[in-house]
């Protein structure tokens, strides 16, 4: 999968060495990874403004990464956000913004790589799908996965991971198709 991913500190140092443990993430895991790193939230929002096609925030809290959540918060429940910080004094706040974890500087290899692992976990739950009920059964097929769709006569074959073959006659596409 593809993610596109901001480092906002105002740590020059931060943002190299979490932008090192991110990018060996991507070669690791085979990830395409996106990276922008930002050295302030203004820098980050004006940014933000044209492309928000951002799936995971990594934010200095102590620079106003709680209220850069908040202003994120407002149109987008869906983007992970971590907190990185020196100082455990704001953890609390994070709750508001949903948080899904804190990292405490320096930030731990292990840590952030199984933190990003729920991140991109969690985005895999919410990526777009394609339902199907087939044989009683509920499946969904990410739509990342599906490489095309073929019609022949009454049949429709979804190419995939794993072909699914259909009677298009039939109510096969949940909530799509009530014919």
């Amino acid at each position: 999968m593809n993610f596109h991913i901001a480092i906002c500190d105002d740590e020059l140092s931060s943002i190299q060495h979490i932008g090192y443990l991110v990018e060996r993430l991507g070669e690791v895991s085979g990830h395409l990874l996106e990276i922008e790193k930002y050295p302030s939230s203004e820098a980050f929002l004006f940014q933000y403004a044209e492309d928000k096609s951002y799936d995971i925030l990594l934010l200095d809290i102590e620079m106003n990464g709680v209220e850069l959540a908040r202003k994120i918060r407002e149109n987008n429940r869906e983007v992970q956000i971590i907190f990185i910080t020196g100082y455990m004094d704001y953890i609390i706040e994070g709750y508001d913004v949903e948080a899904l974890h804190y990292l405490i500087k320096p930030v731990d290899e292990n840590k952030l790589y199984r933190v990003l692992d729920k991140a991109t976990e969690r985005l895999k739950k919410q990526e777009k799908a394609l339902p199907l009920l087939i044989d009683g059964e509920m499946i969904r097929i990410p739509l990342y996965e599906i490489e095309y769709i073929s019609v022949d006569q009454n049949y429709t074959t979804i190419h995939a991971e794993n072909n699914y073959t259909i009677n298009s006659t039939r109510q096969f596409f949940y909530g799509i198709n009530k014919e």
